[in-house]
């Protein structure tokens, strides 16, 4: 009887140690999301919200400097030539 009881507590404990393990190894794999700076979202919003309470006659002055802001932030392409092979 203490031989059936000790290999029922045996297969239990093998039984359950990869459940535990499964379990670790998810915690360990969990993400965790990047800090997002609550400064820099407001920012952006309000940002992002001026064109609302612009007078619709300064909007091509706003959009105009925009444009600018984004030509001046965007990287250069260099164009390279195709070289051409004598035949």
């Amino acid at each position: 009887m203490i031989k059936k009881v000790a290999i029922i507590v045996a297969l239990a404990v093998a039984t359950t140690g990869p459940a535990f393990a499964a379990k670790k190894m998810k915690r360990e794999m969990e993400v965790i999301p990047p800090k997002v700076d609550t400064n820099e979202a407001s920012y952006r919003f309000v940002r992002d919200a001026f064109p609302v309470v612009l007078p619709s006659y300064v909007m091509p002055v706003y959009l105009k400097i925009k444009e600018d802001q984004d030509k001046a932030a965007a990287p250069v392409k260099v164009k390279k030539s195709k070289k051409r092979h004598a035949a």
